[in-house]
């Protein structure tokens, strides 16, 4: 039986309509991918949220998925609040969305945990977890001419050390594949609700100012910056968008492109508020 994913249940319609949401957005990119696939995109972060405040940014991501060449497999990276993992796969079945069923491609998965051994097949750890799931809509409708070429890895990022963030993204480079990389990820939570309350005031200009900086040190792969930097609070997907850096670095890329930032804030009000980066290698 195949992996129903968060958004099975709630069906094809109101997936397809974030969707539309999304591209229709004043923050949206507002054109509709055009199918080129005339460029290489190593990867790519998106939001790990998938609601009306998100989608405008999960369409920039896949706008640029949807254009590029299609990867031999597209790895998905989400955050694993279970501080004893580490790295944890699923490689027991495909996965079922509201749009269809995607595959997951376990002889790449099997070749990922040969060469890191700390990568482990969980059934466990992806029990309740949504963070890879939200990306498959996108993504089926990023490649909605050509589903059955599409076969993803799904790994979940926990508690790592930085040595064991190069050892993963070493593997991921040795397996010699074209991968596209999703880091499903966002930059600064703010509110009571998630515990980071650093300001009262100019909330808004502080947000920003902070993700600014952020995605400094995204774009130019300076991890051990990241890491650092986003050390001080609020940046609960730390761990996955530098795993993600490593793994860009690892394939040869130099700097990235910030195609869209802006806050759920901007749309809800700044009584909380999560900053989305958009960022493509």
């Amino acid at each position: 039986m195949n992996r129903k994913t968060g958004d099975f249940e709630e069906g094809f319609d109101k997936a397809n309509k974030l969707i539309d949401i999304g591209f229709d957005s004043e923050f949206g990119p507002g054109d509709l991918p055009i199918e080129t696939r005339g460029r290489k995109l190593n990867g790519v972060i998106a939001p790990s949220c998938l609601d009306e405040f998100s989608s405008a940014a999960l369409a920039w991501a896949y706008k640029e998925v949807a254009e590029s060449v299609i990867a031999d497999v597209y790895i998905v990276l989400g955050r694993d609040d279970n501080k004893r993992n580490k790295f944890s796969t699923f490689l027991f079945s495909d996965w079922d969305t509201s749009f269809g069923t995607v595959k997951v491609d376990v002889e790449f998965g099997r070749k990922l945990i040969k060469g890191f051994p700390k990568l482990r097949n969980s059934f466990e750890a992806f029990q309740g977890n949504n963070f890879v799931d939200i990306q498959l809509p996108f993504l089926q409708y990023a490649n909605k001419t050509v589903l059955g070429k599409i076969k993803f890895v799904p790994i979940l990022v926990g508690d790592v050390s930085y040595e064991e963030i190069c050892g993963f993204a070493d593997a991921v480079s040795d397996t010699g594949k074209n991968v596209c990389v999703i880091a499903s990820s966002n930059l600064t939570y703010y509110g009571k609700e998630y515990e980071n309350v650093p300001f009262l005031h100019g909330i808004k200009e502080n947000i920003y100012a902070r993700d600014k900086g952020l995605l400094g040190f995204v774009n130019n792969l300076d991890v051990k910056g990241f890491l650092e930097s986003s050390k001080k609070g609020g940046v609960f997907d730390r761990n996955v968008i530098g795993v993600f850096m490593e793994i860009m670095r690892g394939l040869g890329c130099k700097k990235g492109r910030v195609l869209n930032y802006y806050t759920s804030g901007d749309l809800e009000g700044y009584g909380k508020a999560i900053g989305f980066g958009v960022v493509a290698f």
